[in-house]
């Protein structure tokens, strides 16, 4: 038995806020196939969906914001975000090289349909509540990668593990804070809707290209240099770094190389060293073969290859697909 005063979790959380976007496209005219990871176990691979018509795939980032009263700030020179007390907070990592932010800006460059999602809400009670009255979505922030990129570039700010910040009303990314895009359900179905019955390929075809962008992230990829006066190893895989502009930007120990420039050292991101990807191409490849035996076929071995590895980042996928 659930205690209604305990915080609420992912899995409950996701369960709720895709039968919600199921709910939201298909009244529309949008048929939507959730991926079930138990179909890649079946005997014969294959799913309820017609990979002919238009459509896209849609991958859901589910976070769950930490809920605080008191904004503390890493970068001084502006300030603090203007938000409700108390507020909701996570982490997005935007230089971890084949990381969990890179596959989804990718996929979305590559034509997929691409979200964060969060609830502006932590506990039990209060999902229950919005979960019977359909409101989950209503509750929740909804941005795309591209937003955040977009808002960190209008701040110059260089990749690393950044905040995104959010009450009721508004959400930022931060260091530096930056007002962040989100969409209402309502643009939602109306943006995922025309995307879908204008465009011209099949969702087979969408996912083949998302398939082939994995192995083509570098492309999306910022480059960058920094130079800085002093770091600090927090001690849980990440280092801090008091870049010489007087920023700072905090990184995972995977996520940087270090290269010597006269005396100085600089922090080069957007390489990958060995043994940092989270997947080879080798493996990627075979992976797929596997799934080719088994599937009915190429397109349902594509979509299981998908869905499988944005799984395996902890992204739920839909399939979208028009009726007619």
């Amino acid at each position: 038995m659930i205690n209604l005063s305990e915080r609420l979790s992912e899995f409950s959380y996701g369960y709720g806020a895709t039968k919600e976007v199921e709910n939201l496209l298909s009244s529309v005219g949008i048929k939507v196939t959730p991926f079930l990871p138990s179909l890649i176990h079946e005997k014969t691979l294959g799913f309820d969906v017609a990979f002919e018509r238009p459509g896209r795939p849609l991958f859901l980032q589910f976070k769950l914001g930490q809920v605080l009263s008191r904004f503390v700030r890493r970068d001084l020179r502006g300030p603090a975000p203007r938000l409700d007390r108390p507020f909701h907070r996570f982490n997005v990592d935007t230089a971890e090289p084949d990381g969990q932010f890179e596959m989804l800006l990718k996929s979305e460059v590559d034509g997929a349909e691409v979200y964060y999602v969060a609830p502006r809400f932590s506990e039990w009670r209060e999902y229950s509540n919005h979960f019977s009255d359909g409101q989950v979505l209503q509750n929740s922030i909804l941005s795309k990668p591209s937003w955040i990129r977009h808002a960190l570039d209008s701040k110059g700010e260089p990749d690393g593990i950044h905040r995104v910040a959010y009450d009721a009303f508004s959400a930022y990314v931060c260091s530096q804070p930056v007002e962040l895009r989100e969409v209402k359900i309502e643009e939602l179905q109306k943006s995922i809707h025309d995307n879908i019955i204008r465009q011209e390929n099949s969702l087979g075809e969408v996912l083949k290209q998302v398939y082939s962008g994995f192995e083509e992230r570098s492309a999306i990829r910022r480059r960058e240099e920094l130079f800085f006066s002093s770091s600090i190893d927090n001690g849980d895989g990440t280092t801090t770094f008091n870049l010489t502009d007087g920023r700072e930007v905090l990184l995972t120990n995977t996520s940087y190389d270090l290269e010597r420039f006269g005396d100085d050292l600089r922090l080069i991101l957007g390489q990958v060293g060995e043994g940092k990807r989270t997947i080879t191409k080798e493996e990627r490849g075979h992976r797929y073969s596997q799934l080719r035996e088994r599937a009915r076929t190429e397109e349902d071995a594509y979509a299981g290859a998908v869905a499988m590895e944005a799984f395996g980042m902890g992204i739920q996928t839909l399939f979208l697909t028009s009726w007619s």
